[in-house]
């Protein structure tokens, strides 16, 4: 029998109940990928992260699972797991390896910053083949809530984003059971929709409110932070709206009640990054 070790954290948190739930095994080194997926069901968080020891120059390799399957990469686990591999290796710069390349992070007065796998140059893009009308029927809106067409983005992970006029559209947003079966697939299948809108703080400087539904075992489930969406999200603004540098402040999981604050940085020249906080609630082990 061998025994595992986890830690619980919350990412993008601003306090102890905030951010995005999950779970770092330190060392997955023996586990199989039945194995990895039934432990990812068993915590039922968004992401379940396996880190293995260093190897090809980075300082750890992650494997991200949800209850369903593998991603090849998200943004939360990737900062949580650099929060992990951090505590043991004491520096401020680390390299994670992860299926969709490797991606650099760095560890300023308790904020973590990530570099995205690709620049929104490098992003994919393409149309989405439902129609907006339908799309807005499956998500309890109106057509006139929509600021322009979805548009799917991939920058390590595909999603497909639909930005939306104002903030009561997107706290109006309700997906209906049409979303959970008849909701257009990613590239692996996964089914999902970023939901958005920009607006002006007080300050005049530019923000962004969030929302992200996708499939579930249980029907559709809201993610209260999702990274790699911030990402696509900054490809986005770079290749739709203005090809400048840009830095955005994401609030997201407001309605679920675990508020997420994600800062997007996007570079003159399309390199992105987003950053947060992170929370260690505490941690354990299980034998197998």
């Amino acid at each position: 029998m061998t025994q595992y070790s986890y830690r619980l954290l919350n990412v993008f948190a601003e306090s102890r109940f905030s951010g995005n739930p999950l779970c770092v095994f330190e060392n997955g080194t023996g586990l199989s990928d039945v194995t990895m997926l039934n432990l990812a069901r068993q915590f039922n968080l968004s992401e379940t992260v396996f880190l293995f020891p260093a190897a090809d120059d980075v300082d750890a390799t992650l494997r991200i699972f949800t209850p369903t399957g593998e991603l090849p990469f998200a943004g939360h686990p990737s900062i949580g797991s650099a929060h992990v591999v951090q505590q043991s290796l004491q520096r401020e710069q680390l390299t994670l390896k992860t299926k969709a390349g490797i991606v650099a992070l760095s560890l300023q007065n308790g904020f973590w910053s990530l570099g995205a796998p690709r620049s929104a140059m490098e992003s994919e893009m393409r149309h989405c083949d439902v129609e907006t009308a339908e799309l807005c029927h499956m998500l309890g809106l109106d057509h006139s809530d929509v600021e322009s067409s979805p548009l799917w983005v991939n920058t390590g992970s595909e999603q497909l984003l639909l930005p939306l006029r104002s903030i009561e559209a997107l706290e109006r947003a309700c997906p209906n059971t049409a979303f959970a079966e008849s909701w257009p697939g990613n590239g692996i299948g996964r089914k999902s929709v970023f939901l958005f809108a920009a607006f002006k703080q007080p300050d005049g400087s530019s923000a962004i409110r969030a929302r992200y539904f996708f499939k579930s075992p249980a029907g559709i489930g809201e993610d209260p932070g999702t990274g790699s969406a911030c990402i696509n999200l900054g490809a986005w603004f770079f290749m739709k709206v203005v090809p400048m540098a840009q830095q955005l402040e994401v609030t997201q999981g407001v309605e679920m009640g675990r508020p997420c604050l994600i800062q997007l940085d996007i570079s003159a020249h399309g390199a992105i990054r987003i950053g947060g906080r992170v929370v260690e609630l505490g941690g354990g082990h299980i034998d197998l």
